[in-house]
């Protein structure tokens, strides 16, 4: 017992003149110059460090770096690439010895990173790592074992800034971490978090806090965030009103065993707006699948919208290109997202009871369903995109039930043609996304309309004044009025850019209409033509009878644009069917005269 008394005696007695001997009369100041070369051989860059370096021993084992700098790539006027005000960190020494990580401290403060990608396409990270060297990220990870028994005292970051600027897009933005705490951290602990970042692009500003409580499981295959907490604020000239802030609340965990990630009782606001949700990312198969599930109350988009000038500005185009864009990105990842809002505004347009449930597999893009009412009526779409071809293939469905179709055509089409109550269904194909490529889309659908009218003209006053001009008045003209319909049918046919409407069916008390035409989708053009029967008296109508026209098929020409339609009667064609309809009755006569004759012998 008493050999090892004295040998237990002499170890603390030598560690003690050797920790004397070190803290004393070693200077790790003495190794800054070499230190300085080493880095300047391997890199070709400058290291700097102009403070002291200091360190401890005991109680714990610290360091603490000062005033440190880091030279960026060879440019002119270029800044450090890195530098550094002020590092601390202190590690307690009893506790290391018996095997276990006890971090009093760990503090960084002052510390720029300045990025920058030069005309020439060089950037600061050139030549600090040779060609074609790689690091074996399975064998240093193998290499550091799994350490459970260690705490952390307190983590913080201070004034953490990093700016990049890319000369060939002319662009620079910057990402400032102003504080950020971490305290009592350790395998199975919780570690409350706090902290607050600026994001910068020269344009806009977002600047945020957040808060919440980090927890890591005792094997280290768990890591949660409860309670996250967060505000941001959104500026800019760009912005709505210069100014937008919102909130998030969530709480997430990632399982590094399932390799997912989960995040439930999500919480975002924005001004009235509440948006509640969860979801799951897993990373185990062939590419990440995401199931989202959320519903809300009423987002109004209105102030986020571009103004009136910057939108006819986007619509400012050339020829249409055949360019086909790039779908890759949607081979990326496997999506099933389900949302539902009480309603959607984006002014002038408003969805009450917006439903949208959509899948993604494979690359191939499936719409379930999207559907809301609007403008008094009902409408649900489904359609499919199939990536995986080239040019991709698409189709669509969809059916719109008691639609108000004045104030949608006004708002839609800037038109009041048509009033009255509408079914549409349609449905359609194509192939090719280009601008091109969906001018050669195709579609059939059904329009229905009850209750209605059409605006711009009185067919019933037309007809009229169109009997006028066969008796030599030829300073009758028709009105811009309106003409009523019970019911209105016609057959869609979309393709080569044309939207076609057959079968035309147009019925009232008074009249008949019959017809088909074209509408150009791109120019608007109207070229109807159409046949109207009067099937009732026109008196009380705004005139006298017209007799001379009962059935007798009155053609009609419809012009002009979906804007400004022109409407006229086609008199040429109204006289030939009059002249064509009193021979038939003279041919009548004739024969009947004839087997009257015929009839005395």
């Amino acid at each position: 017992m008493q050999l090892i008394k004295w040998i237990l005696i002499t170890f603390a007695v030598l560690l003690a003149l050797a920790v004397g001997y070190l803290t004393l009369f070693f200077d790790l100041n003495s190794v800054k110059q070499v230190l300085a070369e080493r880095v300047e051989q391997s890199t070709g860059r400058s290291l700097r460090i102009e403070g002291d370096i200091g360190w401890s021993v005991y109680p714990s084992l610290g360091l603490s770096l000062h005033q440190i700098s880091f030279s960026n790539v060879e440019g002119a006027g270029l800044p450090p690439m890195l530098t550094l005000d002020q590092a601390q960190l202190a590690v307690a020494l009893l506790p290391l010895l018996r095997g276990q990580i006890e971090i009093g401290a760990v503090s960084l403060s002052g510390v720029t990173a300045s990025l920058v990608t030069l005309a020439d396409g060089r950037n600061s990270f050139s030549g600090l790592v040779p060609e074609g060297a790689e690091a074996d990220e399975s064998v240093a990870a193998e290499s550091v074992p799994a350490q459970q028994d260690w705490h952390l005292g307190h983590l913080q970051l201070d004034d953490l800034i990093i700016q990049y600027e890319d000369q060939q897009q002319q662009s620079r933005q910057s990402l400032t971490l102003e504080h950020l705490s971490l305290t009592d951290l350790s395998p199975g602990g919780e570690a409350p978090l706090q902290l607050s970042l600026v994001l910068d692009d020269g344009r806009t500003q977002v600047s945020s806090e957040a808060s919440a409580v980090l927890q890591l499981s005792s094997d280290l295959q768990q890591i949660s965030l409860s309670q996250w907490q967060q505000s941001l604020s959104i500026r800019g000239e760009a912005v709505p009103e210069h100014k937008q802030s919102l909130s998030l609340a969530f709480n997430a965990e990632l399982d590094r065993v399932a390799n997912a990630f989960q995040l439930s009782a999500l919480e975002m606001r924005w001004q009235e707006f509440l948006f509640e949700g969860e979801g799951r990312l897993s990373l185990s198969g062939v590419r990440p699948e995401l199931v989202f599930k959320g519903e809300g109350n009423s987002l109004d988009l209105t102030p986020l919208m571009p103004s009136q000038t910057a939108a006819q500005q986007a619509e400012e185009t050339t020829s249409p290109s055949d360019e086909e864009p790039d779908l890759a990105v949607l081979k990326a990842a496997d999506l099933d997202i389900s949302v539902r809002l009480a309603s959607l505004v984006a002014a002038p347009y408003r969805v009450d009871d917006a439903e949208l449930d959509l899948q993604l597999r494979d690359g191939k893009l499936i719409l379930q369903r999207l559907a809301g009412q609007s403008f008094e009526g009902q409408f649900e779409l489904s359609a499919t995109l199939d990536g995986g071809t080239e040019p991709a293939r698409y189709s669509f469905q969809q059916r719109l039930t008691g639609l108000a179709l004045q104030p949608m055509l006004q708002t839609v089409a800037d038109t009041d043609l048509l009033a009255g109550r509408a079914a549409l269904s349609v449905t359609g194909q194509g192939r090719g996304l280009s601008e091109q490529a969906l001018q050669r889309l195709e579609a059939n659908g059904q329009l229905s309309v009850t209750d209605g009218a059409l605006y711009g003209v009185n067919l019933a006053k037309m007809i009229r004044e169109g009997e006028a001009k066969l008796k030599g008045d030829l300073d009758a003209t028709a009105s811009a009025e309106q003409t009523d319909f019970s019911s209105l049918d016609m057959r869609l046919e979309i393709k080569n850019g044309m939207l076609a409407t057959e079968d035309i069916r147009l019925a009232s008390p008074l009249l008949r209409l019959d017809g088909r035409g074209t509408v150009g989708l791109s120019s608007q053009a109207l070229n109807y033509q159409l046949v109207v029967a009067l099937v009732g008296s026109l008196e009380g109508q705004g005139g006298k009878t017209v007799e001379q026209l009962r059935d007798v098929p009155i053609p009609l020409k419809v012009a002009g644009t979906v804007s400004a339609p022109e409407y006229g009667l086609d008199l040429d064609a109204l006289i030939g069917n009059q002249i064509e309809q009193e021979k038939e009755k003279l041919e009548k006569k004739l024969k009947d005269k004839l087997f009257e004759k015929l009839g005395e012998f």
